[in-house]
């Protein structure tokens, strides 16, 4: 169920001005007590402060929702190729067979 605008706008700035479900006259409402409250002085240091915010909160925002995709994209790219055979190394050293240097079988710091 949709509310009327607050001070009877309707037609092109009563469906332009729908911002949060609120209407022109809801916000300049909202507006004039906040003048009230606040102050003329520090009205547009809390709209900057606001606006930082809710660009903060969009940047992070979007980084989260980039990096879920990502996380997703890969997932499903691991999810499709077949899983490769593992290779199994010949072994060509025979324990112990082998006299080269570095091979002894006690450590070099132990040796007499």
């Amino acid at each position: 169920m949709r509310l009327q605008p607050f001070f009877g706008l309707t037609g092109l700035w009563g469906e332009f001005m729908d911002f949060f479900g609120l209407g022109f006259g809801e916000i300049l409402l909202i507006m004039i007590i906040a003048l009230l409250v606040f102050g003329p002085a520090r009205i547009p240091e809390i709209a900057r402060t606001l606006g930082r915010t809710l660009r903060n909160l969009r940047q992070m925002t979007t980084s989260f929702t980039t990096a879920v995709s990502r996380e997703l994209e890969l997932e499903e790219e691991k999810s499709r190729k077949p899983p490769t055979p593992a290779v199994k190394e010949p072994e060509s050293r025979q324990s112990g067979s082998d006299s080269g240097p570095g091979t002894s079988e006690t450590p070099p710091d132990q040796e007499h």
